[in-house]
């Protein structure tokens, strides 16, 4: 059967079996009618029909395509160990790819001292750290890998200010759910329901493995870090702890943590069968949950100690720790958790207070080191803070976490307080919906992405009228557990453009001109990048290199032309 064959009735009997899809509807048309939104069934079954089926998944956005064979079914992670390795680019690629990136930001004198600083790396001691970068990489299937996660995990600022985590909102939710306060719980546990699904299908390895555009396969490694993962803090260094396994390679943690008003509460998401709690079944938990914390007051949380620096923060849990034997089970159940479901006391309204609150919040809503934190806000709207029949009267209720603390804890709670709302008012915020026509930019060969790069470098430059060093991500992903590359947009051609644009005489065929040569030199750019042929990760890698090597850090590293693109 070819995949555009597959209905909705060919999961009810098979893969989708457990589903109980007709009493999920009903339930499902019930809260629709509760919110005067009958059509969100429509809208609901049409999503569920496109993340069930084996094509057309989207995520953040992105629309990957699935391989699916009816006599053989693809396993999550099967090509896993058949992706090839990191590659390194050669040394002088490298070096004048720096230098076109510098350009744009120097003098010519500036880019002349620049020139002088690469030759002599090149000829000198470049050369000799290329060839060990090489000699590592020939022993390892990514050369990258360990240096990168040991980067994020030595920085000393706060997780959640430090470019670690980040905030999630879907723009398209106030289209299908309008706010409503009297459809948070019921809200949340279909949505908790379908991101449990997620977790359930990278379990059971029927999440299908995704490819570009061109058809090459792309790691799925990163998505065992999603759920049943954490950040544990270190004095000098942090440590990242899986608990995630699939189903064939064991058990893993079920449970769940809401918090709400300070607090901490536990319950499995899977019954004694070890099949998921239906929505019903998780609305029934997290109604206890609200009723039950709605008759305690709001609580200084523990969780604001993961908003500190990180050797705060583990001096902290140290102590917590030794107070008493719970505390590490406590702390072992947040950590090991599937997820963090926040069940927050206030509305959220705009895109822009959704996205502020998903980033920052007040923080006692939040455990900053988990990989994944869905927030529900009081008046049914969503956000994400990222580092997925029953007889629902049988469950146990779920189990509130009491940290036992002392005046030291208290105290640094409060010191956690203080710096939170520091940093998180230092953060400027700004989110505008437009309509933005992708297919007409794609209908005159212009990519979107590129459309949209150059869309900064113009308002940057017609505002300020110099030059702004600019960071894409590129997705690396083809390689071996590799994760992306950085392309610098802030290309020459793109500056041409610029200048061109906000001077006199402008003449429109010179423009468009300038316009495609820009737009296709941000293409060249991203795909360079995604074959891993960027500056930026060969560079870190040679300066790792030298530091193990007790090689001082090179002339290259300390060029202020280093420091400015």
């Amino acid at each position: 059967m070819s995949s555009q064959a597959h209905k909705l009735e060919d999961f009810r009997g098979t893969s989708v079996k457990n589903l109980e899809f007709g009493k999920f509807m009903q339930y499902v048309e019930k809260v629709c009618k509760a919110m005067s939104r009958e059509h969100f069934v429509t809208k609901l079954s049409e999503h569920l029909q496109g993340s069930l089926r084996p094509s057309g998944l989207r995520l953040n956005g992105l629309t990957m395509r699935r391989t699916v064979s009816s006599s053989n079914i693809i396993q999550t992670f099967q090509y896993e160990d058949n992706l090839p390795p990191l590659p390194v680019p050669p040394l002088q690629q490298t070096l004048n790819k720096y230098i076109e990136s510098v350009k744009p930001h120097v003098s010519s004198e500036e880019l002349d001292n620049t020139r002088s600083i690469v030759k002599s790396f090149h000829d000198g001691i470049g050369k000799e750290l290329h060839e060990k970068l090489l000699k590592k990489a020939s022993m390892e299937r990514n050369w990258l890998e360990y240096w990168w996660l040991d980067l994020y995990l030595k920085a000393r600022g706060s997780a959640n200010y430090s470019g670690v985590n980040y905030g999630i909102i879907n723009p398209l939710m106030g289209e299908v759910w309008q706010s409503n306060e009297v459809t948070q719980v019921e809200r949340c546990a279909l949505v908790l329901w379908n991101v449990l699904k997620f977790w359930q299908m990278l379990r059971e390895e029927t999440l299908p493995v995704e490819t570009d555009r061109s058809g090459t396969k792309l790691s799925m490694n990163q998505y065992r870090s999603l759920f049943n993962s954490s950040r544990v803090p270190g004095v000098q260094k942090d440590t990242f702890v899986r608990w995630f396994k699939t189903a064939k390679e064991g058990n893993c943690p079920s449970h769940l943590i809401v918090t709400r008003k300070g607090r901490f509460y536990k319950f499995n998401a899977t019954d004694d069968d070890g099949k998921l709690l239906s929505a019903p079944a998780l609305q029934r938990q997290l109604e206890y949950v609200k009723t039950e914390s709605d008759n305690k007051p709001t609580i200084l949380s523990v969780g604001m100690l993961t908003a500190l620096d990180r050797t705060p923060w583990a001096q902290a849990r140290s102590h917590l720790l030794s107070l008493d034997p719970r505390n590490k089970t406590f702390l072992d159940e947040i950590e090991s958790s599937l997820l963090i479901l926040s069940l927050e006391d206030k509305a959220s309204e705009t895109l822009q207070s959704i996205a502020r609150e998903s980033l920052c919040g007040i923080g006692h809503g939040r455990w900053f080191d988990k990989g994944y934190t869905l927030i529900s806000f009081k008046n049914g709207t969503f956000g994400l803070n990222i580092d997925g029949s029953t007889d629902v009267s049988k469950f146990p209720n779920p189990q509130e976490l009491n940290f036992i603390v002392d005046d030291h804890i208290t105290e640094t709670i409060h010191k956690a307080v203080e710096q939170f709302r520091e940093e998180s008012g230092n953060i400027e915020l700004s989110i505008n919906k437009i309509s933005f026509d992708r297919e007409f930019l794609r209908s005159k060969k212009v990519h979107p992405d590129a459309f949209l790069q150059l869309a900064l470098q113009y308002t940057y430059y017609k505002m300020y009228r110099r030059p702004a060093p600019t960071y894409e991500t590129a997705t690396t992903r083809q390689f071996y557990h590799s994760r992306t590359e950085t392309v610098r947009t802030c290309s020459v051609e793109a500056i041409q453009w610029c200048q061109y644009m906000t001077g006199e005489n402008i003449e429109p065929s010179k423009t468009l001109n300038l316009f495609l040569t820009a737009i296709n030199k941000h293409v060249q750019l991203m795909g360079e990048c995604k074959r891993n042929e960027g500056c930026d990760r060969h560079f870190y890698g040679l300066e790792i290199i030298a530091a193990e090597n007790g090689i001082p850090l090179p002339e290259l590293y300390k060029d202020p032309s280093y420091m400015k693109r």
